[in-house]
């Protein structure tokens, strides 16, 4: 087991004074953690094997330095136990380890495991989808550690490696649960619960496979936009078509939306996932569905009766089933799904598509997508409105185009 001492450093003098350390021993190593305490040689009992180091009566603050000293020998034994009870003490592989983990709780950075602190991140996403995925991982790290916390010194390459061994799968699924572990330990250096130089993503690459583009094509999208639909399925085509006239908008965005968010005929809102401020004017196109789907605590009436993770569901359920249902002999019904493939995610690349279809340049798709740095100034201030409104209306006019093609051939 580890051992704690206290060391008069008399190695180096500072006035006519030493600094006052602890020594912890530990796998045959030893580190020193500065107690903040300097003292006079003479004022110093070192410790015997009958007592442990204490000031001496001759020093005039001795009861309270004494107090001191014994609070931090019993921080540091009772860390050290701790850890034994729990099976974690020689996750710590030197005594350098062991002195800077117990630090972090004296030096007010927490002394919070990885999972414990990965359980307080999770709680605290604000978006369903994200909190149902960080859920996930959280899950599996449990069934990975049979239970069992860890510390964030714990987590190194060879853990990582271990752990995407045990989740299986393909590389793109196991990424999703590695960039979580990622982003709380990102979050964890940021407020000084865990150290830089445990960090294992410095050498830890998460590994990620390209996946086929979700786009529909014009010619798709003219045919969904013209399709004689059931009743109920018509609202959940007016939102896909509506988040394409809004430059691809995330579904979680756009249900959210306040009639705040609506000023004249432009919208303005933060986007969930990255914090960033749009504005994008609404087309006639899309100030039609709005107005069709007005609701009363938000701009559209979804989620006035909904939950989001409900409603969510619903809509990529429905758009899988968009066709026709064909009745057949005997009153059996026989549904279309050749867009069995479809969900609200294909928005944003179907603009994009469209976009680059059309020569918009590469700057004012990636300006209207939202993509470049973290500043706000990136995209909305500095980057000319006009090129992404006129963007978005060439857009527009071409998808109407192909419906009216759609609509002639359909005539023929």
């Amino acid at each position: 087991m580890a051992k704690v001492s206290l060391f008069l450093d008399t190695r180096y003098k500072k006035g006519d004074k030493y600094a006052l350390k602890i020594s912890v021993a530990h796998n045959g190593t030893t580190a020193y953690y500065a107690s903040g305490i300097s003292l006079q040689e003479e004022c110093w009992q070192a410790p015997t094997k009958e007592c442990d180091g204490f000031v001496k009566k001759s020093h005039p603050d001795y009861k309270s330095l004494n107090n001191r000293i014994q609070h931090l020998v019993d921080t540091f034994e009772s860390a050290i136990v701790d850890l034994e009870r729990r099976g974690q003490l020689y996750s710590l592989s030197s005594a350098r380890d062991l002195r800077n983990y117990i630090a972090s709780s004296i030096e007010g950075r927490g002394c919070t495991t990885f999972l414990k602190y990965f359980e307080q991140v999770t709680a605290s996403k604000s978006t369903p989808g994200t909190r149902r995925l960080f859920e996930e991982t959280y899950r599996k790290l449990i069934s990975f550690t049979k239970g069992k916390d860890l510390l964030f010194e714990q987590i190194n390459v060879k853990w990582l490696e271990d752990f995407a061994a045990y989740m299986g799968g393909g590389a793109n699924y196991k990424s999703i649960h590695l960039r979580n572990i990622r982003t709380v330990y990102n979050h964890a250096l940021k407020r000084d619960v865990a150290k830089y130089e445990y960090y294992p993503f410095r050498k830890y690459t998460i590994k990620k496979e390209k996946t086929a583009k979700r786009d529909v094509t014009p010619e798709q999208l003219a045919e969904i936009a013209n399709m004689e639909l059931l009743p109920h399925q018509e609202r959940y085509r007016d939102i896909f078509l509506l988040s394409i006239y809004l430059l691809g908008i995330n579904m979680t965005d756009l249900l959210h939306l306040t009639a705040d968010n609506l000023v004249g005929d432009r919208l303005y809102y933060k986007r969930h996932k990255t914090k960033r401020i749009y504005d994008i004017k609404v087309e006639k196109e899309a100030l039609e569905i709005i107005n069709c789907y007005r609701g009363k605590n938000y701009l559209l009436n979804f989620l006035d009766t909904s939950m989001y993770d409900s409603i969510l569901s619903r809509i990529n359920k429905n758009l899988k089933e968009l066709g026709t249902t064909q009745i057949g002999k005997h009153g059996k019904k026989t549904k279309d799904t050749r867009y069995k493939f479809l969900s609200s995610y294909y928005c944003r690349h179907t603009w994009a598509t469209i976009a680059a279809h059309l020569e918009i340049p590469k700057e004012t798709i990636a300006a209207a997508l939202g993509h470049g740095g973290n500043d706000v100034t990136d995209i909305y201030i500095n980057f000319d409105r006009k090129k992404i409104d006129e963007a978005n209306r060439k857009v527009i006019d071409f998808i109407q185009e192909k419906q009216k093609s759609n609509i002639k051939e359909k005539r023929v």
